[in-house]
């Protein structure tokens, strides 16, 4: 006979009349206030409805948690199901640009974007029915297990996999969840360690051609660069020699040919001013010379000429000759006419020589004035076809001075990339030097 719990009427608060009612007053506020509320309960009340109906409370307790178990049990014996989780840490791989000279790791939005496209890679190829089938078909430890026994084909284990296998990555991480769920724990963790193995497997394989592929492409580039480069040092060092360059890389050939052509321009300045000058002496003296004007070397000339000089010392003395005898024996003497007739004669041969001297004085001085200019001519088209010759030569050298400057740019552009070519090739080394996964 069962006894049930038995029931206590609740005892609640009985209503005041409403003539009870105190109202109160609140500055501010005129009128009566609230009732006290009449159905509001304590936690006396409260207390005393969980006492009145503990048994009930307890026993509805029990009965769920008894029912809970044996569900529970029944579950496990009947449908247990269990999931493996393991997790994949992604690394994707940073490495440098032969021919930019830079990382992907320099932008760190780009490696997230980066890391998270690796991350469904990664996740999508771990679901494919390819790789299911390599793992089905290689791992004998899969074979053995009861999971591989439950299905009679390939295709109904495949099918079991992609309903069951979970692949998901982890956000805001380089983490990949793998997971499995089967009724029996042990088969749950083989069949994720062997997928995963099986993944890693393929991964490195791949990756390991791809690799062994770049290390070909680099060491024919490097090949390349190293040749490139011994060309342009054997270059560099001759032009250097025929540049004659110092320490700093400066030309000693183009700042001698800066000061040659320096002197040489001022030269033929002065020897266009000189040529000019002697054409303008020349155009003067021939112009005065057709007015009857002669340069004043002509009288010059003639008063340094010596016999110019006896002549008129000869006159001179006829002269005193003549006014001596004509004062003693009177101006129609003969001996005094014979006197004046040597004296006309000696003028005569005086005015000849003048004449002479003047003539030859011309033509010497429009002589010398034409030579002068001439030679002067001479020497400013030799001194401005040296200028031409030393612009040529020092254009030369400029542009063997640019292009030096250029291979040395292009040397040290080859030096960098030979560096980062033979850090790859190291770093792919590397990468084949990792052991098999498992």
């Amino acid at each position: 006979m069962t006894t049930l719990p038995q029931t206590t009427p609740m005892r609640l608060p009985r209503p005041m009349p409403s003539q009870l009612m105190i109202p109160t007053v609140s500055p501010g506020f005129q009128g009566p206030s609230a009732p006290i509320g009449a159905s509001q309960m304590t936690p006396a009340d409260i207390w005393r409805v969980i006492r009145s109906n503990i048994w009930l409370i307890l026993f509805s307790l029990i009965l769920a948690i008894a029912l809970g178990f044996a569900a529970n049990v029944y579950l496990d014996r009947n449908f247990p199901r269990y999931t493996a989780v393991g997790l994949l840490q992604v690394q994707p791989l940073t490495t440098a640009d032969s021919l930019q000279g830079n990382t992907r790791a320099g932008n760190s939005q780009l490696d997230q974007m980066s890391l998270q496209m690796e991350q469904r890679s990664q996740a999508q190829l771990l679901t494919q029915s390819a790789l299911y089938d390599e793992v089905l078909r290689k791992s004998e430890k899969i074979r053995s297990l009861q999971w591989y026994n439950d299905f009679s084909t390939s295709e109904q284990r495949k099918k079991d996999l992609d309903d069951n296998f979970s692949v998901r990555p982890i956000p805001d991480t380089k983490l990949i969840s793998v997971s499995m769920t089967y009724s029996k724990p042990s088969d749950c963790r083989d069949i994720v360690n062997e997928v995963v193995e099986e993944h890693l497997r393929s991964e490195k394989s791949r990756i390991q051609n791809r690799q062994l592929e770049r290390g070909t492409f680099l060491n024919q580039n490097r090949l390349r660069y190293q040749l490139r480069l011994n060309e342009l040092s054997q270059d560099l060092k001759e032009r250097a020699i025929r540049l004659s360059l110092d320490g700093m890389a400066v030309s000693g050939s183009l700042r001698a040919k800066e000061v040659e052509i320096q002197h040489k321009v001022q030269e033929l300045l002065d020897l266009q001013m000189k040529v000019a000058t002697a054409r303008v002496q020349l155009e003067a003296v021939t112009a005065g010379l057709e007015r009857g004007q002669d340069p004043p070397q002509v009288d010059a000339e003639i008063n340094r000429d010596m016999t110019v000089a006896q002549l008129r010392q000869a006159v001179d003395q006829q002269d005193v000759m003549v006014a001596r005898l004509s004062a003693k024996l009177g101006a129609q003497h003969p001996q005094v006419q014979q006197a004046q007739v040597e004296r006309d004669i000696y003028q005569r041969k005086l005015d000849d020589q003048r004449a002479q001297v003047r003539l030859n004085t011309r033509a010497l001085i429009v002589e010398q004035l034409k030579t002068d200019q001439d030679q002067m001519t001479r020497a400013m088209e030799a001194t401005a076809k040296r200028v031409e010759e030393l612009k040529e030569e020092y254009g030369r050298l400029s542009n063997d001075m640019a292009t030096y400057l250029t291979q040395k740019d292009e040397e040290r552009a080859l030096r960098e990339l030979l560096k980062n070519t033979q850090e790859q090739i190291d770093l792919i080394q590397q990468i084949n030097q990792y052991p098999d996964p498992g």
